[in-house]
Parts: C-alpha cells; structure tokens; sequence
C-alpha cells in the first residue's frame, strides 16, 4: 500500500487538508454524531430495526466505555477544523479489527479512506501486531485495491446481512 501520509511525534497523521488524530476523551460527542450520521447515509443496506439497535449500542456512555478499554484506538479524520469521519480500532490476541470506519459522503474521494486505512496501518505495526481485519458488506473491492484480501464470506454475519471478511497482514 503506498504511503498517504506521514505519522507526527504526537500521533497525527497529515496530509495537505486532512488531519487524522487519535481521538480524546472530549471527542466523543462529535464521535457520535459521526456515527448517527453514518448509519444513516452509509449503512443503509442494514433493516431499519437494526440500525436502530445500533444507535442504542452505540451511546455517549458505552463510546466512552470502549473509548477507555487499552484495547481500543480510536481515530477522528478532520479536514480544516472539522469532524469527517473517523477508525475505531480494537486489539484481540495478535490482530487489529477494523470496528467502524467512516468518511462523510461529501470528502469521499479526496483519499480519505486510504489515509485511515494508513493510519490503521501503521497503528497496528506499532503494536507488533500481524494483521489488520475488517469485514465490510458493499466495499470488499475498495478495500481490495489497498492490500486486503478477503479471507471467507459469511451469510448473515451483522444484522442478518451477508458479509466478507478482509485482512490485511502487516
């Protein structure tokens, strides 16, 4: 995967507009309003009741909850100033998963998606982590052309949604 963006001492990731940074604590508010978002504009192909159970799931107190675990990274993406998406990232055993990942609708191509993708990277290599895997419904060959390769397809893997799951070895 080629190289987007370079990491700073302080953990940002940089490029000529966007930023990407490892989210605080005072972030999660506008984390959530991301999510609600991207339930709504990205992850449509999920059943209405679903979705639902996703923004239940997903509250103010169970982000910070995750938020705080040692086995989570959570990133924001930002472009002049503001909130466009971001990566949670959680560590199990000796693999990064890709939880969420979203870019608002409006900043998509302008390679958004490949500097998370980067940042996850290179989150998880400073982890001495072997892979980073994800599974995705609609994006498998987005993926595909950033060096993740499908490892299996499974029926009805998230809200009754068929889904491939994708990895990527470090």
């Amino acid at each position: 995967m080629p190289r987007v963006a370079g990491m700073t001492a302080s953990g940002t990731t940089t490029s000529d507009e966007l930023q990407i940074r490892k989210m605080g604590l005072r972030d999660v508010r506008s984390l959530r309003r991301l999510f609600d978002r991207s339930v709504d504009d990205s992850f449509t192909y999920f059943p209405v009741e679903y979705r639902a159970k996703l923004r239940r799931q997903h509250s103010i107190a169970r982000l910070v909850k995750a938020y705080v675990s040692p086995k989570a990274h959570f990133m924001l993406l930002t472009r002049e100033g503001t909130d466009i998406g971001y990566c949670l990232l959680r560590f199990q055993q000796d693999r990064a998963y890709i939880f969420w990942m979203y870019v608002d609708p409006k900043f998509r191509g302008i390679r958004a998606g490949e500097q998370l993708l980067q940042s996850s990277i290179e989150v998880a290599a400073q982890h001495n982590l072997v892979a980073l895997q994800l599974v995705t419904h609609d994006k498998e060959e987005f993926y595909a052309k950033y060096g993740f390769v499908p490892l299996r397809h499974v029926s009805g893997l998230v809200g009754g949604i068929d889904m491939v799951i994708m990895e990527y070895s470090i």
